[in-house]
């Protein structure tokens, strides 16, 4: 089975990160909060992103998914027959203008391209990896979509 999962970087966590954190026996989905970042002396640690970089072993952030995707109010397009990969569609707001992802997962490759009429001839907005959820919005955020 292919790893689900994978160890960030610190320079990826920001508030907001979502990730899974170890406690105890047990992975729990936590979130990165402003408080995380500045003086809460817990266990030691100066604060609890102290603790997180210390830690670091004890994170993993799930591969982007299909659903997670589609939780952010994208609608699935087609899937793709011989492969894992999908695209996933949805028309702009108040725009004639089709906005559509391509991902696979196998290597966290990600395109969003645009189209006016013809799905041949698209505008490529974004090409490039994106492994988790936390990418998947920054660019999205950063592309104004």
């Amino acid at each position: 089975m292919e790893n689900k999962y994978y160890i960030p970087e610190i320079e990826d966590l920001h508030v907001g990160y979502e990730y899974m954190m170890m406690n105890g026996d047990k992975w729990e989905e936590t979130v990165l909060i402003e408080s995380d970042f500045f003086g809460s002396l817990t266990q030691g640690y100066e604060n609890m992103f102290e603790e997180i970089v210390t830690k670091l072993r004890s994170i993993k952030v799930p591969y982007l998914t299909r659903e997670q995707i589609e939780k952010e109010g994208w609608l699935l397009a087609q899937d793709s027959i011989l492969t894992d990969d999908f695209e996933i569609g949805i028309f702009g707001i108040n725009t004639l203008k089709t906005k559509t992802i391509d991902y696979t997962p196998k290597n966290h490759k990600l395109v969003i391209k645009t189209y006016l009429y013809n799905p041949e001839a698209p505008e490529y907005l974004f090409y490039g990896i994106c492994k988790s959820i936390n990418e998947f919005r920054t660019i999205i955020k950063l592309l104004n979509i």
